[in-house]
């Protein structure tokens, strides 16, 4: 248990911060983890630990070493390629875990994109992790973009566009 003591330390708030960017990236990876997922463990299941600021908590704080541990076994422990399909790619949580896929390739494999109308960052996300299907919500933007995966030099996907393009994927 870390004590209010500790927390006032001159580095705490940086220690802190550091853990919280370190927990961040862990739900993250907890969540892509979980999609595409044939099998699920117990670690999984049990999701992320909160994380506290300036009171001592009545339950035990993981520390970054703890995080980076688990992030560890969790992809060191035999886990099989996840077949990562990513409703909302262009938005905040979508580019957040794109770019754990892109971090960590051997581990994840991003085979399906669904996005509302952003074709400029749709097309260069389908450019660069080369999914199977993509999704367009705004049916009226599917050739231009089609036409900027082309441009990108890329090969077109199937894309489903309108409202069945969030079921496609």
């Amino acid at each position: 248990l870390r004590s209010l003591r500790d927390l006032t330390r001159p580095h705490a708030s940086r220690d802190l911060q550091s853990n919280t960017h370190l927990y961040m990236l862990l739900s993250a990876v907890s969540v892509a983890v979980t999609v595409g997922s044939s099998r699920t463990t117990s670690s999984v299941r049990a999701g992320p630990a909160r994380m506290v600021g300036s009171f001592d908590p009545a339950s035990p704080v993981l520390t970054a070493d703890d995080l980076r541990d688990g992030l560890s076994r969790a992809l060191d422990g035999g886990l099989q390629r996840k077949h990562v399909a990513l409703l909302g790619s262009t938005g905040s949580i979508g580019t957040q875990s794109l770019d754990i896929a892109r971090e960590y390739p051997d581990y994840f494999e991003v085979v399906s994109l669904a996005a509302g109308s952003n074709v400029d960052l749709l097309a260069q996300q389908v450019a660069e992790f080369r999914p199977k299907v993509v999704g367009l919500a705004d049916a009226s933007k599917e050739q231009e973009l089609r036409d900027r995966i082309r441009a990108l030099g890329a090969a077109v996907p199937e894309i489903v566009a309108g409202a069945e393009g969030g079921t496609a994927v």
